[in-house]
């Protein structure tokens, strides 16, 4: 339902803002409302200049990119969570806060609605600025939270992620005005600037990060067109400015780690370098990128006045090209960075020719940087890893094994309610106690038993009638089971209390059940996975029954186990043959593994 705009709002104290993207924790709600709730971080004003001197009006809980996001392309892969090139999944620094107890806001988090209101009220002309949230954090003063997080998709696509980049600059640039003495207020006015020396670094430093792809573009080719020295140095010099936080995690967090394969130690490395070496690519692009959205937001501050405003979602961008990202419109769209590589390289053979062999293959890269950005947006194929022979022999008897248990204490004398656990040592017992959980595990493997072959379909239905005849019987609280029962008396354990885990994880043991149950009448009567479970019943009786004698020739019984093994193989494809060798087997090898 629409809020009527000529109503006013309730008295609402706390609003939290989320993307629609965006997953705030488990719990992050209560403990945001209660951190903003204590008396030392609740704001405080003069009540004569209506100034903000302590507290905070806004708090900003950590931002991290969504797990599953991560691995969606090549793109994510590598950028998501990153810590040195993508300041976004850091949008609050810890520095900030430990050092100035002031974090920045990035539009997710908390907010005291009065205190809030109080704080902006006539600093700001109507519809003026885009990136509203980093002003509101200054003035209304934002802190860190650094024990919520808040998750959020990363985009999957290269230009969804630059034309994000691109909103983000031109919102830092209209906030240029807040630099200088005098700055704009409600009502169209000038009233001198009141922000403090960190409030306007914060400004600047994001202007400072949009202009670093221009200036080391611009210092590439000045070094090698028109600069003294070797075009190797100036390469180099702007080189290392990508790589410098890289370098500094590398060298700080690296560390040989024993029992850990080298591999894996390095990987993290490999990736780092992935990194630098994609934002050399990808810089006239970038670069390019950022001009463009210099150049327009002072336009629009200085000329135009017009579309201020304006911005589209990353999730709506995602759509269009998930639907068009085609190759030609990628090309279509960055080919201002291949027209630069061709640029610079017939400058180079005009004014400096013995610069082009050293720097050729960077400017082969930025003329193939609209492919690269192409790869990196492709989804990745998630192959899942053939499993061989021996490892899928393994965990069928290991499977066959755990439907062991069940065959074993799962019975009339404890009403077909598996038992809670059981103690090989110091002596064997069984806990005839078991709960919801227990009993839905037991149910769903006997599903998966019967699908593996182990039980036939006459002994599953046995087994879950009876079962469910002593659930009919147990005594229930508003339909829930309670949480503990004696699987010999069926009488509740004390104290009697009902587990909403218990439940829920007993409902969807029931669901997935009903649905394996579905199909059982349409299947054969002779499956082929019974000859399987057969199979499976063998390697584990070779693994747990003892040698029948010693010696360097194979024992009886092992001679046995492999012949009935052979021959079960033997007519895996001929079922009319299946129950004749089950006769013959009983007749004859059988009795030798009895003795």
């Amino acid at each position: 339902m629409l809020a009527d705009p000529s109503e006013p709002l309730p008295a609402v104290r706390y609003v939290i803002t989320l993307d629609a993207d965006s997953l705030l924790t488990r719990g992050g709600a209560r403990t945001l409302i209660a951190t903003l709730a204590h008396p030392l971080n609740q704001a405080a004003f003069d009540p004569e200049t209506n100034a903000l001197l302590a507290g905070y009006t806004v708090l900003q809980p950590r931002v991290r990119v969504k797990p599953t996001s991560v691995n969606r392309t090549l793109l994510t892969r590598l950028f998501a969570g990153d810590l040195g090139l993508d300041l976004y999944t850091q949008a609050v620094s810890d520095v900030y806060q430990d050092v100035f107890r002031e974090g920045i806001f990035v539009g997710k988090g908390i907010i005291d609605v009065a205190a809030f209101r109080r704080s902006l009220a006539g600093r700001v002309p109507e519809n003026a600025l885009l990136s509203h949230d980093l002003f509101e954090g200054i003035v209304g003063r934002a802190g860190l939270v650094a024990d919520v997080v808040v998750l959020e998709n990363y985009p999957e696509q290269y230009l969804a992620s630059t034309a994000r980049q691109h909103r983000w600059m031109r919102g830092d640039w209209q906030l240029l005005p807040w630099l200088l003495p005098w700055v704009p207020d409600e009502a169209g006015g000038r009233v001198p600037n009141d922000l403090s020396t960190l409030d306007r670094w914060k400004i600047i430093d994001n202007l400072r990060r949009s202009l670093l792809s221009p200036s080391l573009l611009a210092l590439l080719v000045a070094g090698w067109l028109w600069l003294p020295g070797p075009a190797l140095l100036w390469t180099a010099l702007a080189g290392l400015a990508p790589g410098a936080s890289i370098l500094a995690g590398m060298a700080l967090g690296f560390r040989l780690r024993l029992g850990t394969p080298l591999l894996e130690q390095f990987r993290p490395l490999w990736i780092d370098l992935a990194r630098w070496i994609l934002a050399l690519v990808l810089l006239p692009f970038e670069a390019l990128m950022a001009l463009d959205a210099i150049g327009v937001t002072l336009a629009r501050l200085l000329l135009t006045r017009r579309r201020l405003l304006e911005w589209t979602p990353a999730a709506q961008i995602s759509r269009v090209l998930g639907r068009h990202g085609s190759q030609a419109m990628t090309w279509r769209r960055m080919i201002s960075a291949s027209l630069t590589a061709l640029a610079v390289g017939l400058l180079l053979i005009l004014i400096r020719p013995a610069s082009l062999a050293p720097v050729a293959l960077i400017l082969l890269a930025w003329l193939l940087s609209p492919q690269v950005a192409q790869g990196l947006s492709r989804p990745l194929l998630h192959r899942e890893p053939a499993l061989t022979p021996a490892q899928r022999q393994q965990l069928r008897v290991i499977a066959r094994r755990t439907w062991l248990f069940y065959e074993r204490f799962v019975g009339p004398e404890d009403h077909w309610l598996p038992p809670d656990h059981f103690q090989e040592a110091p002596r064997a017992l069984a806990a005839h106690h078991t709960s919801p959980t227990n009993i839905g595990f037991m149910l769903l493997s006997g599903l998966a038993a019967y699908d593996l072959g182990y039980v036939g379909l006459l002994g599953q239905a046995l087994r879950l009638n009876s079962a469910f005849d002593t659930l009919e019987s147990l005594e229930r609280h508003r339909g829930h089971f309670l949480n503990w029962y004696d699987t010999r008396t069926l009488a509740p354990l004390p104290p009697r209390y009902v587990s909403t885990v218990d439940s829920g994880n007993l409902a969807g043991c029931l669901i997935a059940l009903s649905q394996g149950c579905l199909g059982m009448p349409e299947v054969a009567v002779f499956r082929w996975a019974r000859w399987h479970g057969l199979l499976d019943t063998l390697a584990l009786l070779g693994e747990v029954l003892p040698e029948a004698e010693e010696g360097p020739r194979p024992s009886p019984l092992r001679a046995a186990l492999e012949e009935i093994r052979r021959q079960v193989l033997a007519v895996e494809h001929e079922p009319q043959r299946w129950l004749s060798l089950l006769e013959s087997l009983s007749a004859e090898l059988l009795p030798e593994i009895d003795r």
